[in-house]
């Protein structure tokens, strides 16, 4: 067999295969994204909702209402629309971002025992065909169930909601693709799923909890650095009206298709070179620790150049 090569009939029965192995843990795994949606959406939705009904009581019963902000919830449900768009929205894209970081770091648990990873190599697959089979199944196929786990606590959240609040009506479906921030969030999750998947092929144990925590120091040192060198230099260049939601979110954009395609690229180079003990003299090693300081540049060079551009305008 030429293990260079992607047979579609061979990946069919290598998908075969895993699913019938894995078929639970997926549904495991869409339980776990159900229960905790639909906690997250009942939290949101029964302060609002006791709010609304507490304010209704006050004003029958005579008592000054602070604020007037239940009748705009109750205008906006007399029409049909869910007022909780945005913080239902923004707490699924934070839980999808979460859930595709545990999928991802589960993404070569052939690897974490010795026996599985000495049947996994002996597989006659290639390497592009175990690539993509763990793709589908930690990507696309969680990607699905997660859909689905989110629908289906919406619907449960309206008519819990509506049984223990009767006499209230404001409880709809939510408005998914109206949350503007949508795009954006969704690659941010896939960016970061990308980089938990390079993280198992560096650590077989607790894969989760290191890379979470590597990326978490990676992260705020970098954010930091920028920001820091960021704010001083406008400040310097005395830039009042600039425009930090759009820089912000071109600038996002950029990032997060750079780390989706770097941690796909790198995370298949490093599985095409799998072996029974971790290995970090590598390539693709060498490609992260250029990355790093490439980082650093452009940490110190975008807020330098952003600021001289806009003061030449």
């Amino acid at each position: 067999m030429n293990k260079n090569t992607f047979n579609p009939v061979r990946f069919m029965h290598y998908l075969r295969k895993n699913w019938t192995e894995n078929g639970i843990r997926h549904l495991f795994h869409f339980l776990i994204a159900y229960v905790l949606l639909t906690a997250l959406f009942l939290f949101i939705d029964y302060g609002r909702t006791v709010y609304v009904t507490q304010s209704l009581d006050d004003e029958r019963q005579g008592i000054a209402v602070k604020t007037d902000n239940y009748k705009v919830l109750l205008t906006l449900a007399a029409e049909g629309h869910e007022s909780l768009n945005t913080p239902i929205s923004a707490t699924t894209a934070t839980v999808f971002a979460l859930f595709l970081a545990y999928t991802g770091s589960r993404f070569f648990r052939a690897s974490k025992l010795r026996q599985n990873l000495i049947t996994d190599l002996t597989l006659p697959v290639s390497a592009s065909e175990k690539f993509a089979m763990c793709w589908l199944q930690a990507t696309f196929i969680s990607s699905l169930l997660f859909a689905l786990a989110a629908m289906l606590a919406d619907f449960t959240r309206i008519e819990l909601i509506h049984h223990i609040f009767p006499n209230t009506d404001l409880a709809y479906p939510v408005e998914w693709f109206n949350y503007s921030y949508l795009p954006n969030e969704l690659l941010q999750a896939y960016a970061v799923q990308a980089l938990f998947i390079l993280g198992t092929t560096y650590w077989r144990n607790n894969p989760f909890q290191t890379t979470f925590c590597v990326l978490m120091l990676l992260g705020t040192f970098y954010y930091g650095l920028f920001i820091w060198n960021m704010f001083a230099i406008v400040k310097e260049a005395n830039l009042k009206n600039f425009d930090w939601q759009a820089f912000y979110g071109h600038l996002g954009i950029g990032l997060n298709v750079f780390l989706l395609v770097f941690g796909y690229v790198m995370s298949y180079l490093r599985i095409r070179r799998v072996s029974l003990i971790v290995s970090w003299k590598d390539r693709t090693s060498l490609a992260l620790l250029a990355v790093a300081v490439a980082g650093l540049i452009l940490c110190c060079w975008i807020p330098c150049d952003t600021a001289a551009r806009l003061t030449a305008q």
